[in-house]
């Protein structure tokens, strides 16, 4: 009996194994069915999701570049030239001419003018190359005014400024035996401005600048 039992405990066990066998091999059927299954469904997912999130980011750029194109563009310049408001693919307007742009000039006496007054109304520049006798600081400038001084220089140029155009006027003035002088004519509707009188070098560099601050009004 007991070698009946043995034998049949031999000839089950392969049996047992067996089945085993085709359990593990069904259980990885199963799972490797469900994982194709798993990335199957994230794949459709992303082919219908993708073309519409590309055709959103696509319509929102088109909008932002229409929404620009429409956009008025201002300029923060000052500069009467400048026109404050345009929009793209149109004309710029012409800028207006200013009606109230001074001129001037000096129209030079080779310092037959130049008669020195009381020396502390003088305008000497630092290095002491270039002294104004007139006009005097603050003083009011009127039409045919002489600019008259003395200079060790060969010449002298000066530049004529109003508060409202700028510069009016720049030129130069001969030196002789030492004096320099000429008569002032410009037409401005400043009240206030600046005659320099200055050194210049062959390059066009300034020295021994004398500043004086003048009125028109």
């Amino acid at each position: 009996m007991h070698m009946y039992t043995c034998y049949i405990s031999v000839l089950f066990k392969p049996i047992m194994l067996m089945y085993r066998v085709a359990e593990y091999n069904k259980n990885m059927k199963t799972s490797k069915k469900n994982s194709s299954r798993k990335k199957l469904i994230v794949l459709i997912t992303f082919l219908a999701i993708g073309p519409a999130i590309t055709g959103l980011y696509i319509l929102k750029i088109n909008d932002k570049n229409t929404k620009t194109s429409e956009t008025t563009a201002k300029t923060t310049s000052t500069v009467p030239s400048a026109q404050e408001n345009f929009t793209s693919n149109s004309d710029r307007a012409a800028a207006p001419t200013p009606t109230d742009k001074g001129s001037g000039g000096i129209a030079d006496t080779q310092g037959q003018d130049a008669t020195p007054s009381d020396n502390s109304d003088w305008t000497v520049s630092e290095s002491g190359e270039i002294t104004v006798y007139k006009p005097q600081k603050n003083s009011l400038l009127t039409k045919g005014a002489v600019l008259s001084g003395e200079s060790r220089l060969s010449v002298v140029n000066y530049r004529l400024i109003d508060d409202i155009s700028g510069m009016i006027s720049q030129g130069q003035l001969g030196v002789v035996n030492g004096k320099f002088s000429g008569t002032i004519s410009f037409n401005t509707n400043a009240t206030g401005g600046r005659l320099d009188v200055y050194g210049a070098t062959d390059s066009g560099n300034e020295f021994s600048n004398v500043e004086i601050p003048i009125r028109f009004k």
